[in-house]
């Protein structure tokens, strides 16, 4: 039962971000997309996986997510 849990809360977190990352951040010629979030047994950590392209983009595109 925790896992759906967890997979409920991982599925909000994901929703959420998007909707963040579309209304307040410009990443210029870069398509960012949120491919996964995995949230720890306890809760208390999430990992976010992104897809940047082109993949260049990526350094550029984590500066512009740690400003905000």
């Amino acid at each position: 039962m925790r896992q759906y849990r967890n997979l409920k809360i991982g599925s909000l977190i994901q929703e959420e971000l998007s909707k963040l990352l579309i209304r307040d951040i410009n990443f210029g010629d870069a398509l960012v997309t949120i491919l996964k979030v995995e949230v720890d047994e306890d809760l208390l950590h999430a990992r976010v996986k992104l897809g940047i392209i082109p993949y260049e983009k990526g350094p550029e595109v984590f500066k512009e997510i740690l400003k905000r």
